[in-house]
């Protein structure tokens, strides 16, 4: 495409903004007194009603250059336009919901006057918000709230296959799919959707709330499962239901074409076959960045088997409470240099010494940043052999809240983090830290990137030495409670 000048760009992106903070704000002005009855086929053709009180009719049209305003910038356009200062628009470029007939007829003597290159045009007749393309329409409209898009639906038939995507008015259940997907709309109807307290009223759910404005769903029944892949739902929680190694099997084929990104399964009674078949399941994914597969008993085996067929677009996962010990612990690093995860969760996994020194060496080559490995059973003596070997990582956070770390492993770790990306470090429930050992450990800081470190209880140090230390080191964030 095309570069743009700088200033013409500018102006494109801002008159386009204008314009979609205009609609949303007289949306929501007008749209407070709207009568839900209104037809769905207005009278006149030239016209669209777009709202109506008690007193009058609001009108929906836009002038010649509101048309020009609305032209959605592609990338280069915006990345222009974030060079330059806001060019000055030479009129106002705005949709007006309750302008007049006189002030947005359109005849065919008149010319559209823009100040890019898009060519002057002519149009006989009036120009009405509808005669918008589809796709611009759903822009404008994906940046109402769910309260506002339900009202609007009920407008007319055309915003009502706007806002649902379906054609057939009052279509219900899940065996009734959208004609087309809205996937940019910003609403939904709530942030998540528990279905154990709606398990007899599944079947009359209007068919639109389940394939479009559906984002996060809880205890969602494996009947409807196969049914995940045409909708928008990103976040599926199945905590807590007992699935088994079958279901998760199943629930990995039914979600290799969807658009879910996070899985959230803990406490499951997956075990190690259940995970392997999960992650097999998973291959052809290239959607979900994030799993937590915490109390699910899957030991040593099932952790490595999983995390050695993920997908690799995989940026997070949980594995707490699943008696991994050391020997996992080590397979697991070893596995995740094949995917792009940043962040793992290992906590309370009987690790020692033995597999946070292994952690440490097999992720050296990773994209690791950030690791939690609170609750195990690591001593100074595996913090101070793995410490001489953070230099080599990129990780930017560790956690290793509730071991036996005392202050000669604590300050093993902060000259560790000297010459690192290191920025947060959480040492809190670590009674062999005590006050004069923290005052040394502090004289180490220098050097390192920490920003932030953690040291609860609240009684772990007296109230003197954490003033101290807010004191001699203002630019840390000491988290003491």
């Amino acid at each position: 495409m095309e570069n743009l000048p700088p200033a013409i760009a500018q102006q494109k992106v801002t008159t386009h903004q204008a314009a979609k903070r205009t609609f949303i704000r007289k949306a929501k002005r007008n749209y407070s007194n709207a009568k839900t009855n209104m037809p769905l086929v207005p009278k006149d053709g030239t016209k669209v009603i777009v709202i109506e009180d008690d007193s009058t009719s609001k009108v929906a049209f836009l002038k010649k250059e509101e048309v020009n305003a609305l032209k959605i910038p592609d990338e280069k356009e915006r990345s222009s336009a974030s060079l330059m200062q806001p060019a000055k628009r030479k009129r106002e470029q705005i949709i007006d919901l309750t302008a007049t007939e006189e002030e947005t007829s359109i005849t065919a003597s008149e010319s559209i006057d823009t100040d890019g290159p898009l060519k002057k045009k002519t149009r006989q007749g009036k120009l009405n918000f509808l005669d918008l393309p589809t796709e611009l329409l759903e822009e404008v409209v994906s940046y109402l709230s769910y309260k506002e898009a339900m009202i609007t639906r009920e407008l007319n038939h055309h915003f009502y296959s706007l806002i649902t995507g379906y054609e057939q008015v009052g279509k219900v259940g899940v065996d009734n799919k959208p004609d087309r997907s809205i996937p940019q709309a910003k609403w939904s109807s709530i942030k998540q959707l528990d279905f154990k307290k709606y398990t007899n009223k599944l079947s009359s759910m209007p068919s639109f709330i389940f394939y479009q404005f559906l984002r996060e769903v809880k205890n969602l029944p494996p009947i409807y499962w196969p049914y995940l892949a045409d909708t928008q739902v990103h976040t599926v929680n199945l905590s807590l239901n007992k699935i088994g190694c079958e279901g998760v099997a199943l629930l990995g084929k039914c979600l290799q074409s969807s658009k879910v990104r996070a899985v959230l399964l803990w406490s499951n009674l997956i075990k190690a076959k259940g995970a392997q078949a999960f992650a097999k399941s998973l291959a052809v994914n290239k959607t979900i960045r994030k799993i937590d597969l915490s109390s699910n008993q899957l030991q040593a085996a099932g952790a490595a088997a999983l995390t050695k067929h993920l997908p690799k677009q995989i940026k997070t996962i949980h594995l707490t409470s699943n008696q991994i010990k050391d020997e996992g612990a080590i397979e697991v690093a070893k596995n995740i240099k094949l995917i792009e995860l940043d962040e793992m969760n290992l906590e309370r996994n009987r690790i020692g010494d033995k597999g946070i020194i292994g952690i440490i060496e097999n992720i050296q080559s990773s994209l690791l940043k950030r690791i939690y490995l609170g609750g195990n059973e690591i001593t100074d003596k595996g913090i101070i052999e793995m410490s001489d070997k953070l230099k080599n990582t990129i990780l930017e956070e560790i956690s290793l809240v509730s071991n036996k770390i005392t202050n000669k492993g604590a300050l093993a770790l902060i000259k560790g983090c000297q010459g690192t990306n290191i920025q947060k470090i959480n040492l809190s429930h670590n009674k062999g830290i005590t006050d004069e050992g923290i005052l040394e450990v502090a004289k180490e800081l220098e050097g390192t990137q920490l920003e932030e470190i953690g040291l609860k209880p609240i009684n772990l140090l007296k109230r003197e030495t954490q003033a101290l230390l807010r004191e001699q080191y203002p630019h840390i964030k000491w988290i003491f409670s």
